[in-house]
């Protein structure tokens, strides 16, 4: 019960902090665009880029890659950029990546596309986690943080089987564009945040 309970006093000052509220909610989009990756990332391995298990290696590779040099990046930019426009920019960069490789159905575009999106990724996940940390009284932060959490596991669980239901039906690149959308959608959202952190 304790888990609920705060779970709903998180949710309910999310709602009083509007500035807590916009992450939350692009935030939330992130984590429903990211189900269509994960599940339909080996069909699109295999069907549009016509790969094998060797193309999906490399192309796992060049995500880890992406990562580590997205985390040293964030290291190195947060001492002259705000965690605001790192956010911003690494969702813009998220669904660009998403776009090309939806629509450049080649293998070494693929590994490029997701070695840069792991980039992108760090830039706008450290950033948020960094402005919620920012933002939040100590009294609230573990509140916070549980009530997104959880709230991001359910929106990617109902994301992940409506995915799993209708992949087949929407088709890939279709999906991977609607990725790409959310992604920028989530972008065009924290933008409200410039202000709110002025």
């Amino acid at each position: 019960m304790n888990v609920w309970r705060e779970w709903k006093e998180g949710l309910q000052l999310l709602g009083k902090e509007h500035f807590l509220l916009i992450i939350f909610i692009a935030i939330g989009i992130t984590g429903i665009a990211d189900s269509p990756l994960s599940v339909l990332l080996v069909p699109f391995v295999t069907t549009v880029l016509q790969s094998n298990a060797v193309g999906m290696g490399w192309i796992l590779v060049g995500r880890g890659i992406g990562g580590l040099l997205g985390g040293l990046l964030v290291a190195l930019m947060s001492k002259v950029v705000q965690p605001v426009f790192l956010m911003i920019v690494g969702l813009v960069a998220t669904g660009v990546c998403a776009f090309v490789l939806a629509n450049v159905p080649h293998l070494p575009v693929a590994i490029t596309s997701f070695t840069c999106a792991g980039i992108a990724v760090m830039l706008w996940a450290v950033s948020y986690e960094t402005l919620l940390q920012h933002y939040t009284s100590d009294a609230y932060r573990g509140r916070v943080f549980g009530a997104f959490g959880n709230t991001a596991a359910v929106l990617a669980f109902g994301a992940l089987a409506l995915v799993s239901a209708t992949g087949s039906i929407i088709g890939i690149v279709l999906w991977f564009n609607m990725v790409s959308t959310l992604y920028l959608l989530a972008a065009v959202i924290a933008l409200l945040l410039v202000r709110k952190s002025r």
